[in-house]
């Protein structure tokens, strides 16, 4: 039987009367056996299960509609005998824990969440979202994830986005392929030209690993083995210097075309 120790009379009453017939731990209909069922409201799913019950009563879901109507009296005094311990211990346990407030997801769930949805690891859309409120440096903090009309907008713009562009990408075969640095006209140029300049701050800088070839420059050796050397291509390089005059260094994949971002 239901704990009677733990459960108030009045409801004890009532769930032997309109409930225990179809909710035993023989029937156990909807997954629900109230016989075997604690009060113990210090358990969050025990406490869900008799919010659930109480809302199922109290708005005429069960007993079902075929089954005899409870008094209304009854009725009354089973809610108010259940509702009141559980709003007590709801009470206490928000003084003793707090709330966790409701929030939205941060622009970074948000673009993991698209991607898992859309099985599209490669999107990246967080940048097309407003900056995140910040509060102690996290930016998970619900009070600080404001939703807001532009917020909402740039959810959507951004799912629609999303799917376009996964859509775009699946509308077209995947296809692995390898570009070398070294057979980049762009970036051959850029080896010995710098706007009538040749000062080595300017140049891109053929490398094998991180040894330098300043015969290749000098056009003693070719930029690259290409294919008669399989193992020596994978370890030919560009390197650039980081200083001053790198602002007109160009090391774009110019060779590559894709069909959709």
């Amino acid at each position: 039987m239901v704990h009677a120790e733990k459960l108030p009379k009045a409801a004890f009453a009532f769930l032997d009367n309109h409930c225990l017939s179809c909710h035993d731990s023989v029937e156990e209909k909807g997954d629900l056996d109230m016989e075997n069922l604690a009060f113990d409201l210090q358990d969050s799913d025990v406490f869900k299960t008799w919010v659930k019950i109480h809302d199922r009563a109290d708005h005429g879901e069960m007993p079902p509609k075929k089954k005899k109507r409870p008094d209304p009296t009854d009725l009354k005094r089973f809610l108010k005998a259940i509702a009141n311990p559980m709003s007590k211990a709801d009470r206490e346990r928000a003084l003793t824990f707090g709330r966790a407030t409701v929030r939205r997801l941060n622009r970074f769930e948000y673009e993991n969440t698209l991607r898992h949805i859309l099985k599209a690891p490669w999107l990246q859309v967080a940048n097309r979202l407003p900056e995140d409120g910040t509060a102690h440096l996290f930016n998970k903090v619900g009070n600080r994830l404001d939703v807001s009309y532009v917020q909402m907008a740039k959810f959507l713009e951004t799912a629609e986005y999303a799917v376009r562009t996964a859509m775009n990408a699946a509308a077209f075969p995947s296809e692995t392929k390898k570009f070398y640095a070294r057979e980049e006209p762009q970036m051959q140029r850029y080896m010995t030209y710098r706007f009538g300049q040749k000062k080595a701050t300017r140049t891109t800088i053929p490398l094998i690993g991180i040894t330098p070839q300043p015969d290749v420059i000098r056009g003693i050796l070719p930029v690259t083995v290409g294919d008669s050397d399989p193992e020596l291509r994978e370890q030919e390089a560009f390197g650039v210097v980081s200083g001053t005059y790198t602002a007109t260094t160009k090391y774009d994949f110019t060779r590559l075309e894709l069909p959709t971002d």
